[in-house]
């Protein structure tokens, strides 16, 4: 029942925005963002985090399919530099959620440790494995894979065999850093680790699970 009215909330707050009909190149995906929370925040007590992360992940999906189905390179240019200084500070707003998490938290992620870091990582380069075949099709030249196949001249299977190599590192980086790491709470360090974790739900198998929906 709470996970119902979370999703409701979240639900209304998403239609009423009204983006999709506005940009006709975004996914309509606020449900998939819910699932994301859930797996980040399972326990009852981080209703308002669950609720806030869902927003925010719909938020930066806004974002991507931006860069990848509408802007021009000029305008990306200018759209990176508008949204680049705060993209840190919009993927810490869930933390608010958690009562319990001190300033020192907030701090320490703005700083960009290195578990922050490759949990972006894990989740670029297992999203650019997963849609490339996809985006390929769409005609899409600038992908992660294209781009490392150009500048280091490799082929398409060696190419995705290091991206899988670079998404494997970060793994390692995660663990050794949850660990050692003692400057901020583990119960917050467990965020950062969950939204890994569920980066390798969505795109099992290599498959974009967030974009094109399956049973699971």
């Amino acid at each position: 029942m709470l996970h119902k009215k979370e999703l409701y909330e979240v639900s209304r707050w998403w239609k009423e925005l009204d983006l999709i009909s506005k940009l006709s190149y975004a996914r309509d995906r606020v449900v998939e963002c819910y699932f994301w929370t859930l797996g980040v925040y399972f326990e009852p007590q981080y209703s308002r985090a669950r609720v806030m992360l869902a927003k925010t992940i719909a938020m930066i999906s806004i974002i991507d399919d931006t860069y990848d189905s509408y802007g021009t390179v000029d305008e990306l240019a200018i759209f990176t530099d508008a949204i680049e200084s705060t993209y840190y500070l919009l993927a810490t707003t869930s933390f608010i959620g958690m009562e319990s998490v001190p300033k020192e938290a907030f701090d320490w992620l703005m700083k960009k440790p290195k578990i922050q870091v490759a949990n972006v990582t894990i989740c670029r380069v297992v999203d650019d494995i997963a849609t490339y075949e996809i985006e390929k099709k769409r005609g899409q030249t600038a992908t992660g894979i294209e781009c490392y196949m150009n500048e280091y001249g490799v082929c398409e299977e060696e190419a995705m065999r290091e991206f899988s190599n670079i998404a494997e590192s970060a793994w390692k980086d995660i663990n050794e850093e949850f660990v050692k790491e003692n400057a901020v709470p583990r119960e917050t360090m467990k965020r950062v680790v969950n939204l890994a974790r569920l980066i390798d739900v969505v795109y099992k198998h290599n498959q974009d699970g967030y974009t094109h929906r399956r049973k699971c």
